[in-house]
């Protein structure tokens, strides 16, 4: 299947949206996501300074590296400990990212 500079930016909104978590990201909280320009490369920017870099020649390989990246932290914050208001905010992350995954 074909995938779009959208599902690129979907996938970015919900990576912005679990890092919100306290302590999820080793990095903090994600500032801001630079997309280039036909999404041929994505970087996450966060409030620290650092910036971490996903690169590819196809929107598909970077889509992948992008949903590998939210299945392993949303892996993470299944472990954690979490009250009633992280437990609703993970439910939708998870619910979110099993919808990304059917259309695949």
């Amino acid at each position: 299947m074909k995938k779009t500079v959208n599902d690129i930016k979907n996938l970015c909104n919900l990576l912005q949206y679990m890092s919100r978590e306290a302590g999820l990201f080793s990095n903090g909280y994600i500032s801001y996501i630079s997309i280039g320009r036909y999404a041929k490369y994505v970087d996450l920017h966060f409030m620290n300074g650092s910036i971490y870099n996903f690169d590819s020649y196809t929107k598909a390989f970077l889509y992948d590296q992008l949903l590998r990246y939210a299945k392993n932290h949303l892996e993470k914050w299944d472990q954690k400990e979490k009250s009633k208001r992280e437990k609703n905010r993970f439910n939708h992350a998870k619910r979110e990212l099993e919808k990304i995954e059917k259309d695949l």
